[in-house]
């Protein structure tokens, strides 16, 4: 590996110092490999973390550890004793520095130092930027991965116990639409001082939020749980748009907008976009933007992949619709009206519905 890990540790472990979380979490010395020079670093200070697997400890020569990035808990687990332990088979790759993680016909593939993971071919960032590290503690040594992320690829749900600086794995999680409602987080695009497009005297905030204040109601009356990053016109940030939708460990994530192309007022039609890589946003997106044009008779012009915000920040299936043109005033008189946008949400609510059945067991 070319790049030295040492600059990332060390500034996780400056943020860790800065703001170490209020637990009764023991102090570990952990020492993390250096790539470029070939030995490990100096010993670091970190929190010891219990992880308990359906109420067993997990049994590891080296603990779960603490990273406290940006505010933010990221609880590091032994790859190994976990995944095996959820079932997986675990390879390891030394030319380039992978561990493979296998259980039927899924794939999950980490690398030391690298931001990013492959489920199933497909590219992930993973939360908080936080890489597999390879790391020697309490005389061990292991390949730390961050424990939520890697166990929720595996099928398991991760609880957290503060009081006891413990995270709580479980291998048989609630399913969504069975043991508990569908939670759905919809996001009204723009707001309050940002009005997104403007023409005509229309603004695209006071057209997204009545289609989706609607879908949420339509997806209520079909069982599911709803989270609205916003109900009413307000500006809300991108990352408080997503952190809403991760707080509420919602099951997939959907933005509501309307488009423009002011150099092109001719050009109208319906678009849905996915993260680039994401397979399960793109079965997402696919499910809303044929249910949308469907209801809405609209003009279908496919799907597309964006680092959007709330596309790449969002921890669960994400798609961004975008219903029409508001630069377009044929489709702009469509746009406002009630009516209109009342088959807008309907063919929404449905295309979220169609995807969610799929999640349910066969």
């Amino acid at each position: 590996m070319k790049k030295s890990l040492l600059p990332l540790l060390l500034a996780l472990l400056c943020a860790a110092l800065l703001s170490l979380p209020a637990l009764a979490a023991e102090r570990v010395e952990v020492r993390f490999f250096d790539e470029e020079s070939g030995r490990y670093g100096p010993a670091l200070s970190m929190g010891e973390i219990h992880i308990l697997l359906d109420g067993e400890p997990l049994v590891s020569d080296v603990p779960g550890l603490l990273w406290q990035v940006n505010g933010d808990s990221r609880t590091m687990a032994p790859v190994r004793p976990l995944a095996e332990a959820l079932g997986a088979e675990v390879l390891w790759l030394g030319q380039t520095h992978q561990v493979v993680l296998r259980r039927g016909e899924d794939t999950l593939v980490l690398t030391l130092g690298s931001a990013r993971a492959a489920v199933n071919g497909a590219e992930v960032d993973l939360p908080g930027g936080v890489p597999a590290v390879l790391a020697l503690a309490d005389g061990g040594e292991r390949t730390m991965v961050p424990l939520r992320f890697v166990a929720e690829q595996l099928g398991a749900r991760v609880d957290w116990d503060g009081a006891n600086a413990a995270a709580l794995v479980s291998s048989a999680p609630a399913v969504p639409g069975v043991d508990r409602p569908f939670r759905v987080a919809l996001d009204a695009g723009h707001g309050g001082s940002a009005p997104g497009t403007v023409n005509e005297g229309y603004a695209e905030k006071d057209v997204n939020l009545p289609i989706t204040l609607r879908t949420a109601q339509l997806l209520e009356e079909e069982g599911c749980e709803v989270v609205l990053t916003r109900a009413d016109d307000r500006d809300v940030d991108l990352y408080e748009r997503c952190a809403i939708a991760n707080r509420a460990e919602a099951d997939i994530f959907v933005s509501i907008h309307s488009n423009a192309l002011p150099g092109n007022p001719d050009f109208q039609g319906t678009f849905t976009y996915s993260y680039p890589g994401s397979v399960r946003g793109a079965e997402l997106a696919r499910a809303i933007q044929s249910a949308v044009c469907a209801a809405a008779g609209s003009m279908d012009r496919g799907l597309c992949t964006e680092n959007f915000v709330v596309l790449r920040e969002t921890h669960m299936p994400a798609a961004l619709l975008e219903t029409g043109f508001m630069s377009n005033h044929q489709e702009l008189m469509l746009l406002v009206d009630p009516a209109y946008q009342e088959k807008l949400a309907r063919g929404t609510a449905r295309g979220i519905m169609d995807y969610l059945n799929t999640l349910l067991p066969q």
